[in-house]
């Protein structure tokens, strides 16, 4: 496996995926004027427990199966009849699940939601084995293609449900119709791939024999959901569903930078290198790609930090200025996040999913007791702030574990790497800060006039380090 063959699938990806982050952000700037605070907290406050039974629904399958180097007609079309039994057994006890969120939230019927809910578990579910066809063929510009449509038609049906049926119905009927589109499309270019398009079949028991993988993979995912959530289920308990839309708003601008430097990558990494088994070849593609993800995002954060306002006004509108605050908390740990959101692959390339499920309960246990200490506060803000010094905790221990026990080398190395990126780019960083700070912040702009002339700003400050950056990202 060579460089050219992964830098091939990361450019495909990044093309798909930056296609589709424009989708996502046109869809942020919509909903936020459309939907209020309270129609976002509300199904902020379920969509944790969505996402934990769409998490059994999928039980690591989609990895595992990536990571198979031969997998029958038989066996393909076993392991799409057990999803589709999977899901509707999910679906089933979810339904009746939200007869306790009545009771636990005490002030909405969750079961009407529920239902409509229970569709996008079932389709999620099915699409597990289409997807996963598309994905080892490194076919990222039409899975791209399937998320653009799923996205973009699923949130025009919402925005004209809005008006028509109950607010919070509409908001969430998009994500059930979005992963019924999902399944379509994936299902019908699924049938050229090398895996082929599944269909039922009796033969399930080939799920015994990726079992090893796949249930190592749903541990880490498990155990990383319930740490990643707790903070949502608490703040809706405590603080209210309003605080709670605030501060998912609030995170969700901040993991649109991780999404749109990482995603393409984290995606394309394992299908790749699962097809290498050389150990020195995974260790030079993960530490020059963490020096090309701290070039870019040092830069990223330090423009979130000094025109939060503006950027939370640009995204969300004018009701939502209680938001800055909590983006600034979040912006201090956003290189951090970046950095460790593409360790996953790395660990599941080189075939130790169990070092993954290791970090996965340690960097949970780290993320609960910030929780919960912030909780005793009571106060947005500090739980935001909580979690960011979580994030930085928690990547001492993941970078200590892959060097130390998954590629058996000293970390020493990479270390010294990083830090000379971070010598390079402070400068340049300063720079920005200081003539945003003292000259562009007195001038009296319009709000994306703001937003420009500091992006033109940062990026004439980083052309004095083109070269070194340049470097950094070619190599």
């Amino acid at each position: 496996m060579s460089i050219k063959v992964l830098n091939k699938a990361i450019i495909e990806n990044l093309i798909g995926k930056f296609a589709l982050y424009f989708v996502h952000i046109i869809t942020l700037l919509i909903f936020s004027r459309v939907f209020t605070p309270y129609e976002f907290g509300v199904i902020a406050s379920i969509q944790v427990f969505i996402l934990f039974f769409q998490l059994f629904s999928d039980l690591g399958i989609g990895p595992a199966l990536v990571n198979e180097d031969e997998i029958s007609e038989t066996q393909r079309n076993g392991i799409f009849t057990f999803t589709l039994i999977l899901g509707l057994l999910i679906s089933l006890l979810f339904y009746f699940f939200s007869y306790f969120l009545n009771y636990y939230y005490d002030g909405f019927k969750y079961q009407d939601v529920a239902l409509v809910i229970c569709f996008s578990i079932l389709f999620t579910c099915l699409s597990i084995v289409p997807v996963t066809s598309l994905t080892k063929d490194l076919s990222f510009i039409k899975l791209a293609k399937v998320e653009i449509v799923a996205h973009s038609v699923s949130g025009l049906i919402a925005i004209i449900l809005h008006s028509q049926i109950d607010p919070v119905i509409a908001l969430v009927s998009k994500t059930t119709t979005y992963s019924i589109i999902r399944f379509s499309i994936s299902m019908f270019w699924s049938k050229k791939t090398a895996l082929g398009r599944p269909s039922l079949g009796k033969n399930i028991t080939y799920v015994k024999k990726i079992l090893g993988f796949s249930l190592y993979q749903f541990g880490f995912n498990f155990i990383n959901y319930f740490a990643r959530n707790l903070d949502s289920i608490l703040v809706a308990k405590y603080l209210g569903n309003i605080q709670l839309g605030m501060y998912d708003r609030a995170y969700q601008i901040m993991r649109y930078p991780v999404m749109l430097t990482t995603g393409a990558f984290s995606s394309a990494l394992q299908p790749v290198l699962s097809k290498s088994r050389d150990i020195n070849f995974i260790i030079q593609v993960h530490n020059n790609l963490s020096a090309k993800l701290l070039c870019i995002s040092l830069p990223i954060t330090l423009f979130i930090f000094t025109c939060s306002s503006e950027v939370v006004l640009f995204a969300l509108g004018p009701g939502w200025s209680g938001v800055e605050p909590l983006v600034i908390a979040f912006s201090f740990s956003l290189p951090i996040q970046i950095l460790i959101s593409t360790s996953g692959s790395f660990f599941q390339s080189i075939n130790k999913p169990r070092l993954l499920f290791l970090t996965g309960c340690i960097g949970s246990s780290i993320f609960i007791i910030c929780i919960i200490i912030s909780m005793l506060f009571k106060n947005i803000e500090v739980t935001a702030l909580a979690i960011s010094i979580s994030f930085i905790i928690n990547s001492f221990s993941i970078y200590f574990i892959l060097f130390k026990f998954g590629f058996c080398i000293p970390i020493s190395g990479f270390i010294i790497r990083l830090i000379l990126v971070v010598v390079n780019l402070s400068p340049s960083l300063f720079m920005f800060y200081f003539i945003s700070n003292q000259f562009i912040h007195g001038l009296e702009l319009s709000n994306f006039s703001f937003l420009m002339i500091n992006l033109i700003t940062l990026a004439f400050c980083h052309s004095f380090k083109f070269r070194f950056i340049m470097n950094q990202i070619k190599s």
